[in-house]
């Protein structure tokens, strides 16, 4: 397992950042923030927003017909959801289990993502960094990217929702894409 690099305020107690650097902290902390340390505030506002509307329509299914309990399992299943399609689980993955990805595929796959991007004409820039940008990817690298939307709501909006339709694209592909 690659060690991933746990830091904690000092105020918290040693042990939670220990737990963190096991694998079931890991993966704890990757379902529960699912990258919203990463993201900006119309990101985390995007985010919470879809996220919200899943629950509140699975809330209207009713499974017990208490409220609370509803809320609770709906959100269990929309965060859990989220998390599979959304939650760069495969870049997760690379930090619980010895995952190797065939750099042929990974080169492919970004070639695609790059002519994906480059036909959205609300995308001002992409930037790649990480060990990928500085040409020292190993066969367990994850691809880190950030897109830069042009100016206006609209543009900003779209941009968000391409951030997450590439993320779940990743997700079926296998991919390790961190994206924001």
């Amino acid at each position: 397992m690659k060690r991933k690099k746990v830091t904690v305020p000092n105020w918290c107690p040693k042990w939670i950042g220990a737990f963190l650097a096991t694998r079931p902290g890991l993966i704890a902390s990757n379902w529960l923030l699912q990258g919203m340390r990463y993201m900006n505030r119309y990101e985390r506002i995007h985010r919470i927003v879809f996220e919200s509307i899943v629950v509140l329509f699975l809330v209207s299914c009713s499974f017990s017909g208490e409220l609370f309990t509803d809320l609770v399992i709906s959100f269990g299943i929309a965060h859990t959801l989220f998390w599979c399609l959304n939650g760069h689980i495969f870049v997760l993955m690379r930090y619980v289990y010895d995952i190797q990805f065939e750099r042929n595929y990974f080169l492919e796959y970004v070639k695609r993502m790059q002519l994906r991007i480059e036909s959205k004409p609300f995308i001002l820039s992409a930037l790649a960094f990480g060990s990928f940008a500085r040409g020292k990817a190993s066969t367990s690298a994850d691809f880190d990217l950030r897109l830069i939307s042009k100016p206006g709501f609209f543009n900003w909006l779209c941009t968000l929702n391409f951030c997450a339709f590439e993320r779940t694209r990743a997700y079926f592909g296998r991919f390790p894409l961190d994206i924001y």
